[in-house]
Order: structure tokens, then sequence, then C-alpha cells
């Protein structure tokens, strides 16, 4: 219940910062999100709770950083909103592209159990894969976050079909099917880059 008041709250004051074009709703609302990443990591909710911590933490920053912005008028609004967003785009790149492939390393055999359906604002459907794997006699079922159209995905995977996969032997829960960056991530870190260099790129 608190988490879907909280992501209500999140969402009122997007909306509250795209029609006032007051910076503070915004600023709050990256404040509830990081204060959602907290109560997740505490509860034990969260898979990647290292990842999910140091999101909290990177909300909470920028949130508190785009409150005084907009209340003294530094004039860095720009900066802090190209940064920010640079910032999360570059964890995300760094994380599934480096750090998940490094921490990814023992290697098991999974079954594939099929797709979950996503939506996209176009239309289009994009499906998540999940497999079924033993590690340590317990038995575990997830994703490794990444999405394919249906073409791709039927070409790629078969039911009941068993696939080599790796974990992270501290935390099975997170896995990957390769240990190479994929293409997404790169794509993820470039955006960071771009949206990171802005600020000194318009100087």
């Amino acid at each position: 219940m608190l988490i879907l008041f909280m992501t209500f709250l999140f969402l009122f004051f997007i909306v509250l910062a795209s029609t006032t074009q007051n910076m503070v709703f915004f600023g709050i609302a990256l404040l509830l999100i990081g204060s959602l990443f907290f109560y997740l990591k505490i509860k034990g909710m969260a898979v990647e709770s290292g990842t999910v911590l140091i999101m909290g933490v990177y909300c909470v920053i920028w949130g508190l950083l785009t409150i005084v912005e907009s209340i003294m008028h530094f004039g860095y609004q720009g900066w802090i909103f190209a940064e920010g967003f640079g910032g999360v785009f570059l964890w995300l790149g760094i994380y599934q592209g480096i750090i998940k492939v490094i921490v990814c390393k023992e290697r098991v055999s999974a079954i594939y159990m099929g797709a979950k359906p996503h939506s996209t604002s176009k239309g289009g459907i994009y499906y998540e894969p999940f497999f079924s794997y033993i590690y340590q006699s317990r038995q575990y079922q997830n994703s490794t976050g990444e999405t394919f159209g249906k073409r791709k995905l039927k070409k790629r995977y078969q039911e009941w079909n068993s696939y080599t996969i790796y974990l992270n032997p501290r935390n099975p829960n997170v896995i990957c099917t390769r240990r190479y960056p994929q293409g997404s991530a790169i794509l993820l870190i470039c955006i960071g880059v771009v949206c990171v260099s802005i600020p000194f790129l318009a100087k």
C-alpha cells in the first residue's frame, strides 16, 4: 500500500511540475522516488539491492540540488537537469554492460519458461524471457532484464529447452545470458556521456 501511495505522489508531483513549470515540484518527486528506493532496500524487496541503494542516494541528491537551485536561482538548473539524467543513463549502462557481466561469472544450465509481454507507448509489444534454474540446491526463476521482439524471441529461445546462463554467486537472482556488453547497455552509456557533456559543450 505504501509503495502505491508513494508512486502516486511521485506521479502527482511530476504532473504538477509539468503544468506549473516549477522545478521545486520536480525535486520533491525525485526525493519521493529516492525514498521509495530506500524503502525497497530496507524491506528486502529489491533483487539488485546494491543498484537500488545507489539509485536511491542519487535521486535524493539530485532532488535536493534541484530544490535548492530552484529556490536560490543560482542559474545551474540546466546543468543539474543534464547531469542528473546523464548520470542515470551512465549508471544503468555501466551496470548492465560492465558490472553485471563481471559479477555474473557462475555458469549454470537453465530452462526457458516463456516470456512476459510489455507494451510500448507506440502500441508495440516486447517480450521479457524468464528462466528457471537450480543453484546450490535451491530453485530460482528470474529474468535477465533483456527484451526482444516476438520474431527474434522465437528464433533465440524455445520453451522448455535448456540454455546456458551466468549468475552472480553472491546473489543468484542476478543473471545474464552473455558475458559481454549488450548493445542496449552501450547505447545507454553513449546517451549518458552526451547528456553529461551538454553543459560543457554549450559553453
